[in-house]
């Protein structure tokens, strides 16, 4: 019969042995920290990677020849509407233009497109052709109350005209019409209080006499 030691068997109890090393108690107010302005997120030093959008109320005066204008897919209405339910009854409100939020490279956008955004108004017609077209005894009021009417058109870059003619396509140019005028003048943009944004009372200044704002860092392009 073999005997196993006694000192090969694990003790049934830990042993109490003595700390070899002590362990400081740190007091929680006096632990070291972390700046807190190191926690705070430097927006000047990140200001490129940050996408930052404002509201603006958007849309063209009550004499545009059009329901509205879209430039670069920003949309620029004449009105829109605002729907309240109560119960079985629902109201439209017409508004005019509308809010949206926009970035700084949707302003840039614009800011290049709308130089070279021109609305091409359709000739008015006399009194003599509107009664010719009315016909004897019927009224010509829908005809003097009739608005005026246009086409939005794009002038190309020339590098563009040349890109399309360089690949064997035919480019349309733009050819200048007697009743052209510039889109920026039946166009506004108001940059609205972002805490409360909404339409104004009244129709503001438009882009050609109050420009177009910019909100964001930095002087605003200049083409």
């Amino acid at each position: 019969m073999i005997k196993q030691r006694t000192d090969d068997v694990p003790p049934t109890e830990p042993k109490n042995v003595a700390a070899t090393a002590t362990t400081a108690m740190i007091e929680p107010d006096r632990a070291p920290r972390v700046a807190g302005s190191r926690l705070v997120p430097d927006l000047d030093k990140n200001r490129a990677s940050i996408l930052t959008r404002y509201y603006f109320w958007l849309g063209v005066t009550p004499n545009c020849p059009t329901d509205g204008i879209d430039v670069c897919g920003v949309g620029f209405p004449k009105l829109t509407e605002t729907v309240q339910v109560a119960g079985q009854t629902t109201r439209r409100i017409p508004v005019v233009g509308h809010i949206v939020q926009l970035g700084e490279a949707e302003i840039r956008r614009l800011s290049e497109r709308l130089p070279r955004t021109v609305i091409r108004m359709y000739a008015d017609k006399t009194r003599q052709e509107l009664l010719d077209e009315a016909g004897v005894g019927l009224s010509v009021a829908d005809s003097f109350t009739r608005k005026r009417r246009g086409q939005v058109l794009t002038i190309p870059r020339e590098q563009d005209i040349k890109t399309i003619e360089a690949a064997g396509r035919p480019a349309h140019r733009y050819e200048q019409g007697p009743l052209d005028q510039p889109a920026a003048r039946y166009m506004f943009a108001v940059l609205c209080d972002q805490q409360n944004p909404r339409a104004g009372a009244t129709y503001p200044e438009t882009l050609e006499k109050a420009g177009l704002p910019w909100p964001f860092p930095g002087a605003p392009p200049t083409n």
